[in-house]
């Protein structure tokens, strides 16, 4: 008990999971962000070297910018109702830019 109560006295009263989990959140939040931005520079190029126009579950994802696109993917689910990251759809564009 008395751990308990110097665990709460050095993390400000709050539960260190707690703690936890809000800097899991900012991280995935950060690696959300970078991979957005990498994508605005190859969804242009794909659009202005071969007219290709992407798009996620019907939203045209070409000219937006990086939080407009973790947007877009934040609406968009897949058929088994799992949430569609940018990370996911990054490796595509990759893939696509090398072809």
């Amino acid at each position: 008990m008395e751990n308990t109560r110097k665990r709460q006295k050095i993390s400000g009263g709050k539960e260190p999971q707690k703690h936890d989990a809000h800097w899991e959140a900012v991280s995935r939040w950060q690696i959300e962000e970078e991979a957005a931005e990498a994508m605005v520079p190859i969804l242009g190029r794909l659009y202005r070297r071969r007219n290709i126009i992407v798009s996620v579950f019907g939203h045209r994802i070409n000219n937006l910018s990086a939080i407009e696109l973790i947007k877009v993917h934040a609406e968009a689910i897949d058929s088994d109702g799992n949430p569609i990251f940018v990370t996911q759809t990054k490796p595509l564009l990759d893939a696509l830019d090398l072809m």
